[in-house]
Formats: structure tokens, C-alpha cells, sequence
């Protein structure tokens, strides 16, 4: 009996061992040591997982007895594994080495260039971004990057906007969100209007200057912008962000997330709605947009679907200020001459529905997986669908007949009426869509990657139509007097290679090879009467060879050098004189430089030589809906130097600074009064030869921040005659920022945001152009004025 007893003492205690509970804790660190909040720590086989919190510390309780397998993930850092061996309590720690990139952005990854890439680039992180990010569009918070110029339509960054990069016009900069062609397939155009606040859906921004790597949609012909939008967030959240500001300027923005559900799905959200009057006379915008995505995310996988789009109506304001009233103290520089008319008793009123509205959708479904350490790819499909017009008082002093619209001409009496005031819109609705991909190779001293997209621009419909036309019956609005349609096929393939020759000397090589097909046909009456009959193909070849050289570990030294081709627009072609025909574009792009970088100190000095033939440059001039017209130089080149710097000479205080000096010259002809006019090494347009920006950023305490932001244009010339005429002058301008922030543990964080534009209230025009009758029109941009932000995240 005694001998029972015992027994079944020893059985009960040993079931109450396996039945026992324990607790799994510990903290998950970076390589610096410090603390990493929003680790997902995870057990298999028994599908629990926690998340760190601010001090990096996990915990698991109730878990009974047995052996585990434990993974450790963050994003951006190498996923490690670990076996347990629960008898009781047990506590880890774990230290996360960071990857060299961030999962997330494989989805980039083939079209960015990397630290060993010896090409000329800079990397804007989300914080820089969002920092200044209170309404305004992209290309003025990128205003501070090297050798960059910005101006805006309503003259307060806020609408059309656009930028130039070492004097390149907007449209022969390759713009990719995602890796996904941005660049409108026909005009090559970017209209950040169309994509309203998305820079604050976006974790980091990469420029390349000249003409960088290989990537998709519309050739980089000078400049590449590469977009990545938001990582997953590993912890849910509430954001609220709005701004109030001069000139009736008001945004409101919300966002949320739901981290990761059970450790490997989410869905974000964001809209945003954006109103202001602008500093031009009824330069209004009223600007909607929305950004969401959702999926899933392992360890080796991503599965994400990415949309957003935006709605803009805004006044027009592209057509400028004629110098004549921009002197004139009756009108001043704010003045808008757009939607002007005259009644009967000679009073002049405006028309105000003088507008440009327009809508643009995007979706993009990723799929990324890393099939080891040493390889991984990425597939994405996306589809854009624009649609939208401007409409236009045509009054009868234009002299426009009504023959031109379609309309017949009215009899009155005696009397036959040809001209007539009339309201037009001029549509476009287009769809984008295909495929792009990329697979990268990493090995010890070889990186391979093999990319390319399949692009199809179709349909993309042009027409116009008749909305009123004095004398005539009300039941002629949408009556079309012009349709016409293109179609563009563009077809990329491309391979990368860096390879070690010797320890500290890589090599570098890239060839892409680019099939466009493009068809336009129909009637043109949207720039001159008669039709388009577009047919062409173009085979283009664009080959980049370089060199990196580690000096030292703070030191590279690189150079390369590459050839580009692009293809005319649809503009070039309908615009060109009769017998004349725009030929594709050349470039020759030698980029040499030298960085370092340490802790507290970063620099870089490059030289750059690109070389053009049969550039398509402007000529000063628009056409008829508000294009550029630009036409085929003979010889011209771009050669300058940069220089960036950046330094921390003590913890509170942050100095950087960039300045270009460069010579942009061609060979340029044009025929005047019927006399062939030749102009040879004449400045090209709207290329100042000095571009500079600071800033200077002081943190005395820990929830504030100030900085004193400075940019420098020189002089440029505004068609390529090098007339002083048609010359804008240099200016400078001082922004200031001030930052107040909050974070409570396991609350929230808060930030008030003032940014004090143009602080000492220079007059100064960014922009110009001169029309085919001489007349000269500017774009004056705004004196003194003030952004205020809140940001508050939950």
C-alpha cells in the first residue's frame, strides 16, 4: 500500500510538471544596441506571436513545457531563428543585424541604384519628406536637393507645379512610383497635381542626376525620380495631419494602419483633401486624393496591393502675366488675365469656370520574394486610368470662326456672323497598364539583376467639345468638333552587373534595350487645323559602363559613362512646322565623383559632361492647350561641377550644403519673318549657371527643432536667342521652419509645425516664357507667407 501511495504521488507531480505554465520573455536589439519597438518575435507551431514594445521587450505567457522554434523579424533587418527549451521561466535577448535593403524595397530595388553604384544620386529619407510636408507638391519639397529649380503656376507650390534638374525640363525626367512608370506615356510629362499630398504616403525618394540607371516607362534623359511608398507598419495606428496658411491655404489629412494581423496582414489608408486660393488672382486649387494598400508580409514574401489617384480642379494659371501689366500698378503681379471679357458696355468681367479638372486612378498589385540570402524578385502589374479637361471662354475677339469648332456660321439679316464667343473643353481619357519586374543575384564579389516592363498606352482619347456658343440654341453643350486617339507600346529590357575586380575596385556595367511603337491619328484641332497621322517605332539601345573605387572606408571615388535615346512626344510631332519632322534624342553622359562619408561629416564633388545631339529644347514658346514647343538643336551640351556637403559639428547643430556651377550651351536655329536665323553657343533655355542651397538645423532641446533654409538661382534665359530681353534675374530666398514635437509612451506623439516662406518677401519670377508674336509672359511667385501644420498620431 505504502508503496501505491507513493506511485501515484510521483505520477500526479510529474503531469503536473508537463501541465505547468512558464513565461517566454526578453528584448530585441539593433546591432547599435538599441532598442527595436514593433519586432514581431514568434513561435511556430503554435501560431502565437508579440510584438516589442518602446523598450524592445517582449513576453509570452502561459506557455507550457517543451521545446520551441523562435523567429525574430523586423523590417529592414535580417530575420534570425532560434530553438527553446522551456523547463521553466526562460528570457532572451536578440540582436538584429540590419539588411543592406530593406525588404520592402525589392519591390525598388532593379530600378534603384545601390552605394556601389558609381552613378550620381541622393537618397531622401520619409523624415526629411514629411518635415516639410504641409500642402505643398512634391518638386518644393524637393527644393533643397542639388541643382534643382521649382516653380508653381499659382506661384505658392500648391497646384502645377514642376521642377528642372541641373536645367533639364520637367519632361525628360523619368518619374517611377514603385518602380512603375509615372511619366505620362505621350507628353512625358509629370503632373504632381494629379497625385496630391503623396509624399506623405512615401518612405524615401532617390534621385539620380544625369542619366543614371536603367529603369522603366519614358526614357531618362538627364534625371531619374524613383518613388517608394510606405512600409508596412509592424504597429496599428491613427494619424491626423492638416495645415492652415497664407493665401486661404487649408489641408486635411487622415490615415490609419492596422499593423500586422497575426504577424503577417495589413491594410493601411490615407485621404486627403487640400484647398487654396494661390498668390496669382483666382490661382485656386481644390485638390482631393487618397492612398491604401493591403496584403501580406512574411519573412520571404510580400504580396501587396498598392492604390491611389487624386481629383484636381483648379483655375487656370499656366498662361503667365504679360510684361506690360506686370509693371502696370493698375493690375500688379498678381494679376490673371485668364477667362478676361468684355460685355456690351465695355466692363470686363471673368469667366469663372475657366478651369482644369481632372481625375487619375492608380493600381499596382507587388509581388516580392526572396528565395535565399542570395536571391530574390519582384513582379508588379499596375493599371492607370486618367480622364478629365479644361475648359476654356473663347471670346469672338480671338478671332477664332466658328467653322473651327464645327459650328456653321450664323446669318442675321443681312448680316453673316463668323466670329463668336464660345465655351470649349478639351478632354483627355486614357488608360495605362502592364508589367514590370526585376530579379536581383547577390554573391561575394558579383551582383546580377535583370529587369524590364511591358507598357501598353491605349486607349488614349483627345476631343473637344462645344459647351455654349452665343446665338446658338442651348442644345449644342458636348457637341464635339475634334477627336482624335493615340496609342504607344513600350517594350524594356535590361541587365545589371557589379563585379569586384580587386578588392577595393568594382566594376559596373548596365545595357537596356527599349522597342516603342507609337500611332496617333485623327483630327488636330486642338493645336491647328488638319489631322494626325502618327507612325513610328523606334529601337533604341542605351549602354553604361563605371567604376567604384573604396579608397579607404569613408572614401569612393567613382566614374561612368553612358549614352541614352528617347523618343520625340506627341507635342513635338503636331507642333512641328510643315516639313519638318522631330527627330529622337541623343545623349553622351560622362559623371565622375568622389564621396566620403563618416559619422558626423559627409561630402561630394562630381563633374559631369552631357553631350546631346539632335536635343529637343525649348524654345520659349507654348502651343495652344498651355504645352512647351521645343525643337531639335544641332549640338549642346550640359557640363558643370557639384558639390554636397553635410556636417554635425555638434550634436545639436546640422550644416549642409549643395551648389552647382555648370555651362549649358547649343547650336540653335530658327526661321523668322521667313529668314533662317542661326544662333551657335548660346545658353540653353531656363539653365541658370548657378544653383545653391543651406541649411542650417538647430535641436537645443528635445522637442524642438528650428531651421534657416537657403536657395540660390542665377540668372537664366528663357528661349535660347540669349537675349537680355529675355532674361530672368537671379534671386535668393530664406525659408525658416520651426518644429515642436511630443511622443508619450503608449499614447501617442504630437507636432506643430511653422514654416515662414520667402522670409524676407523677395518679388522674384521663376518662370517665363515668350508667345510666336513676341509677347513675353511671366510667372512672379509669392512674397512672404506661412505654412502652420498639426500632426497627431494615435
Amino acid at each position: 500500500m505504502k508503496r501505491v501511495i507513493i506511485a501515484l504521488l510521483l505520477s500526479v507531480a510529474k503531469c503536473g510538471f508537463f501541465y505547468a505554465q512558464f513565461v517566454f520573455s526578453g528584448k530585441v536589439f539593433s546591432e547599435k544596441q538599441e532598442p527595436l519597438p514593433g519586432a514581431i518575435v514568434e513561435i511556430g507551431g503554435i501560431n502565437r506571436y508579440a510584438v516589442t514594445d518602446a523598450n524592445g521587450s517582449f513576453s509570452f505567457s502561459n506557455l507550457p513545457a517543451g521545446s520551441y522554434n523562435v523567429s525574430v523579424r523586423f523590417i529592414g533587418y535580417h530575420t534570425i531563428t532560434d530553438e527553446i527549451s522551456v523547463q521553466g521561466n526562460v528570457d532572451r535577448q536578440y540582436t538584429l543585424t540590419e539588411s543592406v535593403t530593406a525588404f520592402d524595397e525589392v519591390i525598388v530595388s532593379a530600378v534603384r541604384a545601390r552605394s556601389n553604384t558609381p552613378t550620381t544620386f541622393a537618397v531622401v529619407p520619409r523624415k526629411e519628406i514629411t518635415r516639410v510636408a504641409l500642402g505643398q507638391d512634391v518638386p518644393f519639397l524637393l527644393a533643397q536637393t542639388p541643382s534643382v529649380v521649382t516653380t508653381s503656376d499659382a506661384g505658392n507650390g500648391i497646384g502645377y507645379t514642376s521642377m528642372r534638374i541641373r536645367g533639364i525640363e520637367p519632361s525628360k525626367t523619368n518619374v517611377t512610383i514603385n518602380g512603375i512608370p509615372l511619366n505620362d506615356p505621350e507628353s512625358h510629362g509629370v503632373y504632381w497635381v494629379d497625385v496630391p499630398d503623396i509624399a506623405t504616403s512615401v518612405q524615401s525618394i532617390q534621385i539620380q542626376r544625369g542619366i543614371g540607371t536603367s529603369t522603366n516607362g519614358a526614357g531618362a534623359f538627364g534625371a531619374t525620380i524613383n518613388l517608394l511608398t510606405n512600409n508596412v507598419s509592424q504597429n496599428p495606428y491613427y494619424e491626423y495631419n492638416g495645415a492652415v496658411g497664407s493665401f486661404g491655404t487649408l489641408k486635411n489629412s487622415l490615415a490609419f494602419s492596422t499593423g500586422l494581423i497575426n504577424a503577417h496582414w495589413f491594410l493601411e489608408g490615407k485621404v486627403t483633401g487640400i484647398k487654396s486660393d494661390g498668390y496669382i488672382d483666382r490661382g485656386w486649387s481644390n485638390l482631393k486624393s487618397y492612398f491604401a494598400q493591403t496584403g501580406y508580409y512574411s519573412d520571404r514574401t510580400i504580396v501587396k496591393l498598392v492604390g491611389f489617384g487624386g481629383r484636381e480642379e483648379t483655375y487656370q494659371a499656366w498662361y503667365g502675366i504679360d510684361s506690360a501689366t506686370l509693371y502696370d500698378p493698375q493690375y500688379g503681379r498678381r494679376y490673371n488675365w485668364t477667362g478676361a471679357y468684355t460685355d456690351s458696355a465695355g466692363n470686363t468681367h471673368f469667366f469663372d469656370k475657366m478651369i482644369d479638372h481632372y481625375e487619375q486612378d492608380h493600381l499596382q498589385l507587388h509581388f516580392a520574394h526572396a528565395a535565399s540570402d542570395n536571391l530574390n524578385f519582384n513582379l508588379a502589374l499596375h493599371y492607370t486610368y486618367g480622364r478629365g479637361y479644361y475648359q476654356d471662354f473663347v471670346p469672338a475677339s480671338w478671332g477664332m470662326p466658328l467653322d473651327y469648332f464645327g459650328l456653321p456660321l450664323w446669318i442675321k439679316g443681312t448680316d453673316t456672323i463668323r466670329y463668336a464667343d464660345v465655351i470649349q473643353r478639351l478632354w483627355l481619357d486614357n488608360h495605362f497598364y502592364g508589367v514590370v519586374w526585376g530579379l536581383n543575384y547577390f554573391a561575394d564579389r558579383l551582383s546580377v539583376t535583370f529587369g524590364g516592363g511591358a507598357n501598353r498606352y491605349a486607349p488614349a482619347k483627345h476631343f473637344g467639345q462645344v459647351m455654349w456658343a452665343r446665338y446658338f440654341l442651348d442644345d449644342i453643350p458636348g457637341k464635339k468638333f475634334y477627336e482624335n486617339e493615340g496609342q504607344k507600346n513600350d517594350l524594356n529590357g535590361y541587365v545589371k552587373i557589379n563585379y569586384q575586380i580587386i578588392p577595393k575596385l568594382m566594376a559596373f556595367g548596365d545595357v537596356q534595350y527599349r522597342y516603342i511603337t507609337y500611332k496617333a491619328w485623327g483630327e488636330n484641332r486642338e493645336y491647328a487645323d488638319g489631322t494626325i497621322d502618327i507612325n513610328k517605332q523606334y529601337h533604341f539601345l542605351n549602354p553604361k559602363i563605371g567604376l567604384l573605387f573604396n579608397v579607404t572606408d569613408a572614401v569612393k571615388a567613382y566614374a561612368s559613362y553612358a549614352i541614352a535615346n528617347r523618343e520625340p512626344t506627341r507635342s513635338d510631332f503636331v507642333d512641328a512646322q510643315e516639313g519638318e519632322e522631330p527627330r529622337p534624342e541623343r545623349l553622351y553622359d560622362l559623371e565622375t565623383g568622389i564621396r566620403y562619408i563618416s559619422d558626423q561629416v559627409s561630402a561630394e564633388v562630381v563633374f559631369y559632361d552631357m553631350q546631346y545631339r539632335d536635343q529637343l529644347i525649348l524654345t520659349g514658346e507654348v502651343n495652344s492647350v498651355g504645352t512647351p514647343i521645343r525643337k531639335n538643336a544641332g549640338k549642346s551640351y550640359r557640363r558643370g561641377i557639384e558639390l554636397v556637403a553635410k556636417v554635425q559639428p555638434i550634436r545639436i547643430l546640422t550644416l549642409e550644403g549643395n551648389a552647382t556651377l555648370s555651362r549649358n550651351k547649343t547650336e540653335y536655329a530658327e526661321v523668322r519673318d521667313n529668314v533662317l536665323i542661326k544662333y551657335d553657343n548660346n545658353d540653353i533655355a531656363y539653365s541658370p549657371s548657378l544653383i545653391a542651397g543651406a541649411t542650417a538645423r538647430i535641436k537645443p532641446v528635445k522637442f524642438y527643432e528650428t531651421g534657416l533654409m537657403f536657395k540660390h538661382v542665377g540668372k537664366q534665359y528663357f528661349d535660347n536667342t540669349q537675349n537680355p530681353n529675355r532674361r530672368l534675374d537671379a534671386y535668393s530666398l530664406f525659408d525658416w521652419i520651426h518644429t515642436l514635437s511630443y511622443k508619450w509612451q503608449k499614447v501617442g506623439e504630437i507636432q506643430l509645425t511653422l514654416k515662414i516662406n520667402n522670409l524676407f518677401d523677395k518679388e522674384y519670377i521663376a518662370h517665363a516664357r515668350v508667345s510666336s508674336s513676341g509677347t513675353k509672359y511671366y510667372y512672379p511667385q509669392a512674397g512672404r507667407n506661412y505654412l502652420l501644420g498639426l500632426s497627431l498620431k494615435f
